[in-house]
């Protein structure tokens, strides 16, 4: 494919490719300078791998050559090129190849799983976004993994019982839905942040940083070092927020007031995002 796109589209190079066996440090290299390139060029990418943690806003076609079962997944790898920073329309492909016979074309084995997949998709979508009444989907979607997506509904036990990652997919959610565009920043090299959010109208971004515990102890000390480094890795005129299920010590609480870092704690969780 690589070699067929460079003939092609008469490019200097082979387009870069990343999946498993490319390293995290050779994966940031082929992203900046994907990034960083004014003319025309492609970039191949696994789904799995393509869909976590990067930054494509130089792209906007994504061409789905291949399917993935979970549609969640070929989701994530469209939002890298949907990230804030981009400004151009975003475009994007599911190639599907189709029975000439027109009496099994419907049956083509593309046809079904892309059906199979829309399903899934909406299923997902029609848990997360209110249709008739907000209180279906969100009773759906707790008895479905074990939490609710409305901050009024939710309570400190079902926060205790999500696993360190699900409190982070339930504070940028909770944020998607009051009103800003939510950024997952990578799992590995994240310079401090968890989650970057813009508001739709002010434009405001904030850093989010988040600490999870099931035994309500966590490591505090390097809460506040992580956002302020995370600030000078991203946007400097970003404000800075602390999330937590457990509670932040009065000390902690203390420096984050001097430095106008907001926090959510085990006393005002539920009530997220209310900036």
């Amino acid at each position: 494919m690589a070699e067929i796109l460079k003939k092609r589209y008469g490019l200097s190079k082979r387009p870069s490719i990343i999946n498993g066996k490319t390293g995290v440090d050779r994966i940031q290299r082929l992203v900046d300078d994907f990034q960083n390139d004014s003319n025309f060029d492609v970039m191949i990418l696994s789904p799995k791998v393509g869909g976590v943690g990067l930054t494509l806003t130089a792209a906007n076609h994504v061409i789905h050559l291949s399917r993935w079962w979970n549609p969640a997944v070929e989701d994530q790898s469209t939002d890298r090129v949907y990230r804030i920073g981009q400004n151009k329309e975003v475009h994007v492909y599911y190639p599907i190849a189709v029975h000439p016979d027109t009496h099994i074309r419907e049956h083509s084995f593309d046809l079904k799983l892309n059906g199979l997949l829309e399903r899934k998709r909406q299923l997902s979508r029609d848990m997360l976004i209110p249709n008739e009444d907000p209180a279906d989907t969100a009773n759906l979607f707790k008895a479905t993994v074990g939490f609710s997506t409305e901050a009024t509904g939710i309570d400190i036990d079902e926060l205790d019982r999500m696993e360190p990652e699900e409190f982070e997919q339930w504070v940028l959610i909770r944020a998607g839905q009051s009103g800003y565009i939510t950024d997952r920043t990578q799992r590995s090299h994240d310079h401090g942040a968890d989650g970057i959010i813009q508001h739709k109208e002010t434009g405001q971004k904030f850093i989010l940083q988040c600490k999870h515990s099931k035994n309500e102890k966590i490591s505090q000390d390097k809460v506040v070092e992580d956002l302020l480094r995370a600030r000078e890795a991203y946007y400097s005129d970003a404000e800075l927020v602390a999330l937590s299920n457990s509670n932040f010590s009065a000390s902690i609480i203390k420096r984050m007031n001097q430095l106008n870092i907001k926090h959510f704690d085990r006393v005002n969780i539920t009530q997220w995002p209310r900036l």
